[in-house]
């Protein structure tokens, strides 16, 4: 959710799991000192992302992974929301850390994941027809309020983060959580095409945004195939062997 600026967990995820990964093909095309110098700075930027994005002293209560912080996440920074008002950063968080989680960085477990989700969930999650269905961040103003119009500063609901919380649902339990309850829950929120929209109403009917929008396909399919097999199909193992494990 590249809009602010700042350190973003979901990106710090990426950026890591990129440079160990990156590591590994460059051992294995014989350049040894590129490897070295990936590794130093995935380990560095991995002993950092609490430093950069975990807030300890929020008005949310308790350690939490902030949406985006400045570097100093206990500062009450101001953060500007495209097309809304400016905020603390520390009030506003989201479910995108999960790629913490899904990139083998953190462990599923991670009392501090946990305690994120919690506070997401509670700030995040509604009750649809359809299921519950997430908001992208807190204050977000990317939506149009009513049906045929132009976005308006009303954040609505994206049906993807329903997969992308299910994926973590089965890293974070296998089998023993029956994720699969929420498949429905995606696939009912289709429009009349059969394509997953990039957001839904409150009454969990589509929007006017982009359909199909093909993040949203995606992350059903892979959600799918997590359910089938029980783990995260795109988790690179070597990050999770380093980091998670």
């Amino acid at each position: 959710w590249g809009e602010p600026g700042g350190y973003s967990p979901a990106t710090l995820a990426a950026e890591i799991a990129g440079l160990v990964c990156a590591a590994d093909l460059a051992q294995k095309a014989g350049d040894t000192a590129s490897a070295e110098r990936f590794l130093k700075t995935a380990d560095e930027w991995n002993a950092s992302v609490e430093r950069w994005t975990l807030a300890e002293n929020g008005p949310l209560g308790g350690s939490y992974y902030l949406h985006s912080s400045d570097g100093q996440p206990n500062a009450p920074t101001s953060l500007a929301i495209p097309g809304g008002a400016s905020y603390d950063q520390r009030t506003i968080v989201d479910m995108s850390v999960l790629d913490l989680v899904r990139l083998g960085v953190r462990a599923p477990k991670d009392p501090r994941i946990l305690a994120t989700l919690e506070l997401a969930e509670k700030e995040l999650e509604v009750g649809t027809p359809k299921g519950e269905i997430f908001r992208r961040y807190a204050h977000d103003a990317y939506g149009e309020g009513q049906p045929g119009h132009a976005p308006d500063g009303h954040g609505n609901l994206w049906p993807l983060l329903v997969s992308e919380n299910s994926i973590y649902l089965v890293a974070q339990s296998g089998s023993e959580h029956p994720a699969s309850w929420y498949l429905p829950t995606v696939s009912g929120a289709a429009n009349a095409g059969g394509m997953l929209p990039e957001q839904v109403f409150a009454d969990g009917a589509p929007t006017g945004s982009a359909a199909p929008l093909g993040w949203a396909h995606a992350e059903y399919v892979v959600f799918a195939l997590a359910v089938k097999q029980e783990h995260i199909p795109d988790t690179p193992a070597i990050v999770a062997e380093r980091y998670a494990r």
